[in-house]
């Protein structure tokens, strides 16, 4: 399977982007570097200790920060700031920016207690429900994420809110309505100047959106529409880099992902780029990344990063590496959040442990919600393989492939060449 450098509804772009454009009450704009805002707040609060907006920005800044450097320092930063704007002053944008901490740390049930206090204060301003629907789509909760997702689109359908709701919808397996929304989302993005700069971001959604259908084409198109509008869109680099990969173009996947790594020194990147090196017939390069990559996951994990279990755990799951130190890091995952994608990936760790019983009913979890991902079904075929039950078996890769042939190098060959193996109904 493809190294993990998440999925289509798990990695919460939304939350950064959100957190950059939604407007708010600060006198220094939040497109502003995160250090420029530091040294704002700090300075307004040297002249006023009690100044309780200058501890609500500064806040904000720590929470931008943390988003950009991926130091988790920057959240406990962040949580001290916003309470104590809380203290000084009951506010909306302490409460409601508290909830983004806490899903940055992976505090999903605090987030969701902060959400449910801003949407009972502040229940006719859509900004409310934002964080609440990341927090519950985040474990795994959707239809509390798509209820959340009905009221924000009843108050207003806007940019935010037909973005959040296309999500809910391509989770739970309807890709066309995702794909329609988020084009509705993309034409309203163009209309408001606060949303514009999003264009971009909406996309690359529906690129991946398009990617996950087997739409190479159209894919394609979407994002190289985002790097028209933004030609050093990092999201936009990195589909364009996958795609490349599934169309078996390692020389420009490559280029790709290391004009990435030039710029930020990402395990995730680092993973992908060593399983390109690995296609490319490049071992000594792909051996050294994937190193790279490790080290870096679990340095992260030490300091803090729990969502990283599930990066570590897939990227021994690829290499067929640590496998006993892959389910332990799965079954944190999965009682970290209890998302699709937490089950697919304990339920391919039991896989390759052997332990087929406990891996069916780690996927058929996985598959309760209805999500159409190529991944998902030719896990599900492979399991039922072992188990000696041809027919689903055949169903499920016949699913994988007709979902998107293109899913994963690798992955798709074996599917092909397991449905010979399982033969015809």
């Amino acid at each position: 399977m493809a190294v993990y450098t998440g999925n289509l509804v798990d990695r919460l772009e939304s939350v950064l982007l959100l957190l950059l454009l939604i407007g708010g009450c600060f006198p220094v704009s939040a497109q502003k570097p995160p250090d420029e805002q530091i040294r704002y707040y700090q300075s307004k609060l040297a002249q006023d200790p009690a100044h309780w907006p200058s501890y609500a920005g500064l806040g904000v800044a720590y929470l931008l920060k943390a988003r950009a450097t991926d130091d988790v320092a920057y959240y406990a930063k962040a949580e001290a700031a916003l309470k104590r704007s809380l203290q000084l002053q009951p506010n909306y944008e302490a409460l409601r920016y508290l909830a983004a901490v806490y899903i940055g740390q992976h505090r999903f049930q605090e987030a969701i207690a902060y959400g449910l206090q801003t949407v009972a204060t502040w229940s006719s301003d859509t900004r409310s429900y934002v964080f609440l629907s990341d927090a519950y789509h985040a474990i795994g909760d959707y239809e509390r994420a798509a209820e959340v997702a009905q009221k924000m689109l009843a108050i207003k359908a806007d940019f935010y809110t037909l973005s959040h709701s296309a999500r809910n919808r391509y989770v739970r397996g309807d890709v066309e309505g995702a794909i329609r929304e988020m084009q509705q989302a993309l034409t309203l993005a163009a209309q408001d100047e606060l949303s514009r700069e999003l264009t971009p971001w909406v996309q690359v959604q529906l690129g991946r959106y398009y990617f996950g259908m087997g739409d190479l084409r159209q894919a394609e198109q979407a994002y190289q529409q985002a790097l028209t509008v933004s030609p050093n869109d990092a999201l936009a680099i990195e589909h364009l880099a996958e795609l490349r990969t599934a169309q078996k173009n390692f020389t420009v996947a490559i280029k790709l992902y290391r004009k990435l790594l030039k710029r930020r020194s990402s395990p995730e990147w680092r993973a992908a780029l060593a399983e390109v090196y690995a296609r490319a017939g490049r071992a000594a390069q792909a051996q050294r990344l994937r190193r790279q990559a490790e080290a870096a996951y679990r340095r992260a994990i030490r300091e803090g990063r729990v969502d990283y279990y599930r990066h570590l755990a897939q990227l021994y799951l690829h290499y067929d590496a640590n496998l006993a130190e892959a389910l332990i890091l799965a079954q944190k995952d999965l009682k970290a959040r209890q998302d699709v994608y937490a089950y697919d990936t304990l339920a391919w760790v039991y896989y390759k442990n052997e332990r087929y019983e406990e891996a069916v009913k780690a996927i058929q979890a996985a598959l309760r919600w209805g999500t159409k991902e190529a991944q998902l079904f030719f896990h599900a075929g492979m399991i039922y393989h072992r188990l000696g039950d041809a027919a689903r078996a055949r169903d499920y890769l016949q699913r994988a492939l007709a979902t998107n042939p293109y899913f994963d190098v690798a992955d798709a060959e074996t599917a092909r060449a397991m449905m010979k193996e399982v033969g015809s109904p």
